[in-house]
């Protein structure tokens, strides 16, 4: 990705209960994937995160979460689900169906 993005492409391989809110400049990123540990406490400081530093879509994994969702309506009530995925999973042999969402967030003013 970086060979194709240059700069513009940033992974950050790091637990969110670590990083800084300090750490990146608002409008910095394009999107952002929530994919973390399915608990409402960790989801919401990582959607209060993404909200700070005005990034304007977040995709969430494992939106069939109960913690997740709640999340997202209580820290993201300003955001506008654009898209939803449902897809296959086979995890240690146990199949199911999962959900991706894609949000929008408006960037002006929060």
């Amino acid at each position: 990705m970086n060979n194709h993005y240059g700069n513009r492409f940033n992974f950050i391989y790091k637990a969110t209960t670590t990083v800084s809110s300090d750490l990146f400049v608002p409008g910095m990123f394009d999107y952002a994937l929530i994919d973390s540990n399915h608990k409402y406490p960790v989801v919401a400081k990582e959607i209060d995160l993404v909200v700070k530093w005005k990034v304007p879509y977040i995709l969430f994994d494992n939106c069939e979460w109960d913690d997740i969702t709640r999340a997202i309506a209580d820290r993201l009530p300003q955001g506008k689900l654009m898209n939803e995925w449902t897809y296959d999973s086979s995890w240690k042999g146990v199949d199911s169906k999962l959900i991706m969402r894609l949000y929008h967030v408006p960037t002006n003013g929060i």
